[in-house]
């Protein structure tokens, strides 16, 4: 099993708690966290695991830290 440290940020706090651990079956890749924390597919457009910007198909490990920015509205049209 990993453990992974999941943190929410901006509207996406409305899910539930904004940082939390969940637990899933290894392998498992951020979709999967995803999935867990009750996340839209496309809610999030910026994944950072462990610091470093990551696409929904790249792998997470026990200890990682998993977080999840929502989409800006924002600029001249």
């Amino acid at each position: 099993m990993a453990r992974l440290k999941v943190i929410l940020f901006g509207n996406l706090k409305q899910l539930g708690a904004d940082k939390r651990e969940i637990e899933l079956p290894e392998p498992a890749c951020v979709s999967d966290v995803a999935r867990a924390a009750g996340i839209p597919d496309a809610a999030a457009v910026l994944i950072v695991v462990n610091s470093k910007t990551a696409l929904a198909d790249a792998e997470v490990r026990d200890g990682d830290e998993v977080a999840f920015f929502p989409r800006v509205a924002g600029g001249a049209a």
